[in-house]
């Protein structure tokens, strides 16, 4: 996936979709950033804190890839149980009669 040109938009997937692009992007970008003295680190961005919890996200998907398709069946279930509950609790409208 290349970047988009200038004036040209992506279009906006669903929830889950963009949810993976965004955990991808990160660890992209923790793979490229190098340390805060400007050292790269060979085996990756190292949270120089320690307790950076946007790095640990980050490390964890990184060495787990198969987080971000649980996570993404995760938020579908989450979206489909909250449309069903909002179908449940709202009654049809007599429009769609």
């Amino acid at each position: 996936m290349g970047e988009p040109e200038v004036g040209e938009q992506e279009p906006v997937g669903s929830l889950a979709q963009e949810t993976a692009r965004l955990l991808h992007a990160l660890a992209a970008e923790a793979r490229r950033s190098p340390l805060e003295d400007g050292a790269a680190d060979s085996a990756g961005h190292v949270c120089t804190t320690g307790w950076c919890p946007i790095c640990q996200v980050v490390g964890f998907v990184h060495d787990n890839p198969d987080v971000v398709e649980q996570v993404t069946d995760a938020a579908v279930e989450l979206g489909r149980t909250v449309r069903d509950m909002l179908e449940c609790s709202v009654p049809p409208s007599s429009d769609d009669a």
